[in-house]
């Protein structure tokens, strides 16, 4: 029994990792009927309220993906070897672009920044000078 729950979980992240495209972020495709036969405790409501955030996080990720490579290649930085699209600058650049939406109504200077002047900021955060000069380059009001 214990080897059908493993052998369980291998073919469910495969049929998963089958959905990725490009380098999309996966979104949670088990059912909560899946969830349970693999042992899961959370109730339904529950797991359905972590399915809604999980797909919410994956779609704010991938707007934040095509941001990022739309602004790198206006800028001319060469997305095969730049660091601009790795986890951490990803992951910064959408903690600060989500803030700009999430505190539009508070005294926050980062709602008025440009997309351009917010990911040069994560640059600057992750001390990727490289591409932060040829941002710069390309957009010199940042």
């Amino acid at each position: 029994m214990d080897f059908d729950i493993s052998y369980n979980r291998v073919n469910v992240a495969a049929e998963r990792n089958s959905h990725r495209r490009n380098g999309e972020e996966l979104m949670l495709t088990t059912s909560y009927e899946q969830y349970r036969k693999l042992g899961g405790i959370l109730d339904p409501d529950r797991f359905m309220k972590l399915s809604g955030t999980v797909r919410m996080d994956c779609l704010q990720t991938k707007i934040c993906i095509t941001q990022i490579t739309t602004i790198a290649l206006a800028a001319k930085i060469d997305l095969d070897g730049a660091s601009i699209l790795c986890d951490e600058t990803i992951a910064v650049y959408k903690v600060l672009r989500m803030s700009t939406i999430t505190d539009a109504g508070a005294p926050n200077p980062v709602r008025m920044l440009s997309d351009e002047q917010i990911l040069a900021d994560a640059l600057r955060i992750v001390a990727d000078v490289d591409s932060l000069g040829k941002l710069s380059q390309a957009f010199p009001h940042i």
